[in-house]
């Protein structure tokens, strides 16, 4: 009998434990998701800056002699349709140098990550607050006109 009560109570703790993590893996999860998101548009609007014309008004930054034009869209959803109140924003960033376009492309968006902390600021796994968090992600395509 008390075999089985001390077994039942060192179960409990370690699914107490485990269930704390789950939390931090439900969120980390959720991250990985808006990452994966981000990095699809980013990689989306890349190709079609690259597939439009040489003169598109997107891709037009003035006299062709290093010239740097900022343009942006958003907010928008995870797929890339303009929503009020969308979650991802996308800037691109248009230097042209004779015969060479460079195109940077950062998206943008927040977050509501949960931070564990103790009663005393400290870090623990005690409770949590929810947070928004400014994430980005940053790539370069280059499109030769010559």
């Amino acid at each position: 009998m008390l075999e089985s009560l001390i077994g039942m109570a060192l179960l409990s703790f370690i699914l107490l434990g485990n269930s704390a993590f789950l939390i931090l893996v439900i969120h980390a999860n959720a991250g990985n998701r808006d990452l994966a998101a981000a990095t699809f548009l980013g990689q989306d609007l890349a190709e079609d800056l690259k597939a439009d014309p040489e003169g598109s008004a997107r891709l037009v930054a003035g006299t062709p002699d290093c010239i740097t034009l900022v343009r942006c869209d958003g907010p928008m959803d995870s797929i890339g349709t303009a929503v009020s109140g969308g979650k991802f924003t996308r800037e691109w960033t248009v230097t042209r140098n004779n015969s060479l376009i460079v195109i940077d492309i950062t998206v943008k968006w927040t977050s509501k990550d949960v931070h564990l902390t103790a009663a005393d600021g400290s870090s623990g796994i005690v409770g949590g607050k929810l947070e928004g968090r400014e994430h980005q992600i940053s790539l370069s395509v280059a499109r030769d006109i010559s």
